[in-house]
């Protein structure tokens, strides 16, 4: 058994995540072992810290950790206020992605990501143990023998929403899912009832009627393909009524397991999405011969929020971003024009000192916009890390290269009919070094905390996706403790008052001015607030986006 004790402190759960990892790597577990066993031990240690403790000092939190062929169990003992982290709490999914707030995961994840979680009370201190197994097997009952599911992997890998899992992720899904077998003409789902699963056809087909069934023109799903996700992400009873069109078989996928393993999967999402467009193509004679029948108007409204919970899916969701490092407060947040839009941003570290951090419009709205700006955040999340994995030593310069190459792919994929600007940076928390690359996109305003605000001005490389190569240029800069960064899109400073007004730069510049030397979060709300008082709250035209981070002094 290993054991570590630690003070209470903001800390905590950074130095308890390092002891994990290299007891980790010292034990070779798996990297989803450790990822979710890192996850949970995060979450425990901070809240232990925040909500047993308070702004007590001196009190401590022990981690007693036994690793053994089939488990790893985590037990957290701390003699903070009675909490039990173990108990169950809803998740309430957002309708749409401008309802999507950051964070809120909190005690869920704990069991999402372990297999066993306990609480009790001994004495005057809380015990909370957490297990994760090596190995993760399915003992969940199925039609198909377990000698099988080994093979169900291979077959699923297949399928379009799985072709591009690893094999550990392909078990993940085979542990959380079961194969069913249907008759023709047997019923799958009902319209009105409450659907625990996505359904995922391995042979056959299914026919999907927005009416009785044989009263309209069914929609065919077949081999490969999935049917049951809108209900299972806006957790709504099913509206259509699903039907096996001869002999099928079909593998269940349970509804948790899809939303917390399978669904911010960046793959699975852009696949979903794909698939979605493409039946909304299939489907436009349709629509429009139907567009004044409710069913179809809400058919249409339920695959517009699925696509806004994908994209949703694929953005930082804490905020702050790093809660407790005590070298980077960073917060980002999106607003959506419409159901779906085309602004991304992203903020995660290379290694343990250089943080990556990006911003970017594209140039469309609805559906192609949101699939180009799941395709742009997934390459710009692989290569910088390909990138970095090949030589450490060249994070810093990292930039021209990784755009470069993301330029290139999306422009083979596209040809130039969209596009996106982007304004991304590494920024190297030890000495404050910042390398940073304009592709179009806005500068953001520049905080220091000895000089007014001023736009970090550099030459602007051409916009994403429109040539298909083109050598990037970046720059560099530093950053002192207490500095900070204002990111935004170009939905900040064009958005309208009723009058016809621009909210502009010089407003921008006013309100970054006034709060510079408030937290990430409290800039964020600023912004919104603001411009959206000068809207009137009105619709915007167009999707907000803002990032805000600012560099710490050594504590």
């Amino acid at each position: 058994m290993r054991r570590l004790v630690l003070a209470s402190s903001a800390d905590a759960s950074l130095a308890a995540s390092a002891w994990l990892r290299a007891l980790a790597q010292e034990e070779r577990l798996p990297h989803e072992v450790q990822f979710r066993l890192d996850l949970c031990l995060t979450e425990l240690v901070s809240n232990a810290v925040t909500h047993g403790y308070g702004d007590q000092t001196g009190r401590r939190v022990e981690i007693e950790c036994t690793v053994d062929p089939e488990w790893v169990t985590l037990r957290l003992i701390d003699d903070g206020i009675p909490f039990d982290q173990t108990a169950p709490l809803p998740v309430l999914h957002p309708e749409s992605l401008a309802e999507a707030v950051p964070g809120g995961a909190g005690l869920p994840l704990i069991h999402e990501f372990s297999d066993r979680a306990t609480y009790r009370r001994d004495g005057h201190s809380n015990v909370t143990e957490i297990s994760v197994a090596r190995e993760r097997t399915s003992t969940r009952a199925s039609s198909e023998a377990d000698p099988m599911r080994s093979d169900l992997a291979g077959q699923i890998a297949s399928c379009v929403l799985f072709a591009e899992l690893t094999p550990e992720q392909l078990d993940t899904v085979v542990a959380h899912s079961e194969v069913r077998h249907w008759s023709d003409g047997d019923v799958v789902l009902r319209p009105g009832e409450i659907n625990r699963h996505v359904a995922v056809v391995l042979d056959g087909r299914l026919s999907i009627h927005l009416d009785t069934a044989g009263a309209d023109e069914a929609l065919t799903i077949g081999a490969g393909e999935c049917v049951g996700e809108m209900s299972v992400v806006d957790s709504r009873p099913v509206s259509a009524l699903v039907v096996a069109g001869g002999p099928c078989r079909i593998l269940l996928i349970e509804a948790g397991a899809f939303l917390a393993h399978v669904l911010p999967l960046p793959s699975v999402a852009r696949h979903l999405l794909a698939t979605l467009a493409s039946r909304m193509r299939h489907s436009n004679n349709r629509i429009v011969a139907r567009i004044r029948e409710t069913a179809e108007l809400e058919r249409v409204r339920r695959e517009l929020a699925l696509a806004s919970q994908l994209q949703a899916a694929m953005l930082p969701h804490r905020s702050p971003l790093f809660p407790g490092h005590p070298r980077i407060d960073c917060a980002g947040r999106l607003r959506s024009a419409r159901e779906v839009g085309g602004d991304l941003f992203d903020a995660f570290f290379v290694d343990p000192d250089h943080l990556f951090f990006v911003i970017g419009d594209v140039c469309d709205k609805g559906i192609p916009a949101a699939l180009y700006m799941v395709r742009t955040l997934t390459l710009l999340r692989t290569d910088v890390q390909a990138i970095a994995g090949a030589s450490p030593a060249s994070v810093f310069g990292c930039l021209p290269p990784l755009v470069a190459s993301v330029n290139r792919t999306l422009f083979e994929g596209h040809r130039g009919e969209l596009f996106v600007s982007l304004w991304c940076g590494v920024l190297e928390l030890s000495s404050g070094r910042l390398s940073f690359l304009n592709a179009g996109h806005l500068p953001p305003l520049l905080l220091r905390a000895d000089q007014a605000p001023t736009f970090l001005e550099a030459r602007r490389n051409p916009i994403v996706g429109v040539v298909d190569h083109h050598d990037f240029q970046g720059f560099e800069t530093r950053l002192a403790p207490g500095d900070a960064l204002l990111l935004y899109t170009d939905g900040v400073t064009e958005a309208g008052s009723p009058a016809g007004e621009l909210f502009g730069d010089e407003r921008l510049m006013a309100l970054a001015t006034r709060f510079r030397t408030t937290s990430s979060e409290r800039m964020l709300d600023a912004v919104f607030d603001e411009v959206g008082r000068f809207a009137d709250d009105e619709p915007l035209p167009d999707d907000i986006t803002v990032l805000c981070l600012r560099l710490m002094g050594p504590r």
